[in-house]
């Protein structure tokens, strides 16, 4: 098994953009894509529902090529705005810690501003309680199965699922498997996308 294959995991995130706006039934997806040696999260956009998409091209493509970008998450604001966020492993001098990044376009999905650090301290998905085996019981076909499992050897990169939701003022808030403690726990903050008159 690649670990970083492993913990380079997420699926594809799509949002429509439903306001009134200039950017009205756009559709954006952003996904990790491994055409560059290691996961970097790519982009595309629909202005005709879907119909066409434009070329892919990178949310943030400033990282050190070992860092890998992955469990990419997408919204739209009321303003139109397009915010995404990930995990990324830049900051870690050995790969294995991440930390939670966001980016924003503001001219639909044309450009993205610089990507900032939302994650307060890094996390470690390979922590002492993310170590801890615990039992597993497993049903198929009428027999059960017992098995030992620790959310570091099943949920390397955090989990299955990771979350980004808007409010009605337009702040951001990205949903984490955040590892900092050794253990997984939900973390959340609000990122409000702010541009200078």
């Amino acid at each position: 098994d690649d670990p970083d294959f492993v913990q380079a995991s997420g699926n594809a995130s799509l949002a429509a953009d439903t306001t009134s706006g200039d950017f009205k039934d756009r559709i954006y997806m952003v996904w990790a894509d491994w055409r560059y040696g290691r996961p970097r999260l790519l982009f595309a956009h629909s202005e005709d529902r879907g119909q066409r998409w434009s070329d892919p091209t990178l949310v943030d493509g400033s990282v050190a090529n070992e860092s890998l970008q992955y469990q990419p998450v997408i919204a739209v604001n009321r303003d139109g705005v397009v915010g995404v966020s990930w995990f990324d492993t830049r900051d870690s001098k050995e790969g294995a810690r991440y930390d939670e990044y966001f980016a924003a376009s503001v001219d639909g999905g044309r450009t993205f501003l610089p990507s900032r650090r939302i994650s307060s301290a890094s996390s470690d998905p390979r922590g002492q309680g993310n170590s801890t085996f615990g039992a597993l019981v497993s049903r198929s076909d009428g027999s059960s199965y017992l098995g030992l499992i620790s959310a570091a050897s099943r949920w390397l990169s955090g989990g299955d699922y990771m979350g980004l939701t808007v409010d009605m003022k337009g702040a951001f808030h990205p949903f984490w498997s955040d590892a900092r403690t050794g253990t997984f726990q939900a973390y959340s903050a609000a990122v409000s996308v702010v541009l200078p008159p």
